[in-house]
């Protein structure tokens, strides 16, 4: 937001100290780490409020995704992305990926590449070695070694071609690619700790089923 061109953005500590005072930047979005993302116009960067200083300096990437977490940031350069670490260590290298959409907190990556079929989506580590096969379905959620999927289907002729009547399943796999909850089995699925909270397809109530690890 702006006051007469002048952004009213600015961010100060617990005890009201300024740490970047009002209007010297366009937008200002806190992060993990003691990390700021700021923007100026169509340029962004990454400051440590520690010291001011320019982890990222404005213009090095073409804009850092809505994801940050373990020191790890979603970049993208020239139209491709890639992960690096605060620090500046690449740990998925640009352009390997059509799509990262999530970095768990164990370190892991949701990863995806497009094809002429859909979409397929994995999980890698910050080594780059395969988790969990490419598949067609979409990796939801992951909490701890249980990892939320679901895979929309659709009929070989949509009613008007307006894709009316596709059909959402859900399934639970483990890590090691173990299936802990088969596809479909439940309406709709959501992972907690240690357990999933799970809608019956008989009369659409819920309950939690617990993991034996």
């Amino acid at each position: 937001m702006s006051n007469n061109g002048v952004s009213d953005q600015g961010l100060v500590d617990k005890y009201g100290n300024e740490i970047i005072p009002l209007g010297k930047y366009d937008s200002i979005r806190t992060l993990s780490g003691g990390m700021v993302a700021v923007q100026r116009g169509n340029n962004w960067a990454l400051i440590d409020i520690a010291d001011g200083r320019y982890v990222i300096p404005f213009g090095a990437y073409d804009y850092e995704l809505q994801m940050h977490r373990n020191d790890m940031l979603v970049l993208c350069q020239n139209g491709v992305i890639g992960v690096k670490s605060i620090d500046g260590r690449e740990i998925i290298s640009f352009g390997r990926y059509d799509m990262i959409r999530d970095i768990t907190d164990d370190g892991l990556f949701v990863v995806g590449n497009r094809g002429g079929e859909g979409d397929a989506w994995g999980v890698v580590d910050a080594n780059g070695t395969e988790i969990i096969p490419f598949d067609r379905y979409l990796i939801v959620d992951i909490r701890g070694d249980m990892i939320l999927l679901m895979l929309e289907e659709w009929p070989d002729a949509d009613i008007e071609g307006c894709g009316f009547g596709g059909t959402i399943n859900w399934g639970v796999i483990d890590t090691d690619g173990n299936e802990v909850i088969p596809m479909g089995r439940y309406v709709e699925i959501y992972l907690i700790n240690g357990a999933a909270a799970v809608s019956s397809r008989d009369n659409g109530l819920w309950g939690i089923v617990q993991f034996n690890r």
